[in-house]
C-alpha cells in the first residue's frame, strides 16, 4: 500500500513537474533511450544548480513512463532539503540527504545497495561547479560503481546554472535547459580488478571523460557557447 501511494504521489508530482518545466522553461531531453529499462542503473551527471535533481529526475522518470514502478533515487546534499519548493519536490522523487565532507559511509552503503536494483542519480563532482566547467570526480563514486556492478549512464546538463545561480535567492525563468544521456559506459575490465583506491579512481575518471565527451559533442546547447 505504501508503494502504491508513493507511486500515485510521484505520478501527481510528475504532472506538476511537466507543467512547471514546459510552462516556465524550454526543456530538452536527449538520449532517453540510452537509460536501461531493467537492472541497477547509475545516472552520473555534471552538477550546475539546485534545480539539477528535479530536472534530471523529470526526464529519467519520463524515460520509463509516469506509471512505471521503476524506483528512481536521488541522493542529495542535506542542505537542499531546507530550500523552499526544491526540498519538497526532490522528496517526491525519492531523494534522501547525504552529509558532504563528513565521511558519510552509511549513505555510501545505501547508494551502493540501491544501485544494485534500482536507478540512482548521482553527481560525481560532489558539489555544484562554480563556473560551469566540469570538475574531477570523487573517488567514492568509483567505489560505488565497482561494488554495485550497476550500469552507468553518463549525462550532461546544460544551462541550469543560469536559472538558479549559486547564491541566487530567486530563479530565472524561460531559459533553454537541456540534459543529454549517453550510452552506458563499459566497465567490465574493472570488475575483477583489486577493490582499491587505484581502481575506484580509474572508474570515476572514465565516468568524467564520458560526461566531458557529451559536453563537447552537444556544446551547441550551451548558452555560453552560443553567445561567443
Amino acid at each position: 500500500m505504501r508503494d502504491f501511494l508513493l507511486n500515485a504521489w510521484r505520478c501527481f508530482t510528475a504532472f506538476l513537474s511537466d507543467v512547471f518545466w514546459r510552462v516556465l522553461f524550454t526543456p530538452k531531453g536527449i538520449g532517453l533511450e540510452n537509460i536501461p529499462k531493467t537492472g541497477g542503473v547509475i545516472i552520473a551527471c555534471n552538477h550546475l544548480s539546485h534545480f539539477d535533481p528535479m530536472f534530471v529526475g523529470y526526464y529519467v522518470l519520463n524515460s520509463f513512463g509516469r506509471f512505471s514502478s521503476r524506483q528512481i533515487w536521488n541522493p542529495a546534499k542535506e542542505e537542499l532539503f531546507s530550500v523552499p519548493v526544491v526540498g519538497f519536490l526532490i522528496r517526491s522523487f525519492r531523494a534522501f540527504p547525504v552529509k558532504r565532507g563528513k565521511g558519510d559511509l552509511q549513505s555510501l552503503d545505501r547508494i551502493t545497495s540501491l544501485a544494485k536494483r534500482h536507478v540512482v542519480i548521482i553527481y560525481p563532482e560532489g558539489t555544484r561547479s562554480p563556473d560551469g566547467k566540469l570538475r574531477p570526480g570523487k573517488i567514492g563514486v568509483g567505489k560505488i560503481i565497482h561494488d554495485s556492478r550497476a550500469q552507468v549512464v553518463p549525462a550532461a546538463l546544460f544551462n541550469t546554472q543560469y536559472c538558479l545561480p549559486k547564491g541566487a535567492k530567486r530563479p530565472r525563468f524561460f531559459l533553454p535547459l537541456s540534459v543529454v544521456f549517453g550510452k552506458p559506459v563499459e566497465f567490465s575490465r574493472y570488475m575483477d580488478a583489486p577493490d582499491d583506491k587505484a581502481t575506484s579512481q580509474a572508474i570515476v575518471d572514465e565516468v568524467m571523460r564520458a560526461i566531458a565527451k557529451l559536453q563537447k559533442e552537444y556544446s551547441y546547447l550551451d548558452l555560453a557557447e552560443t553567445k561567443k
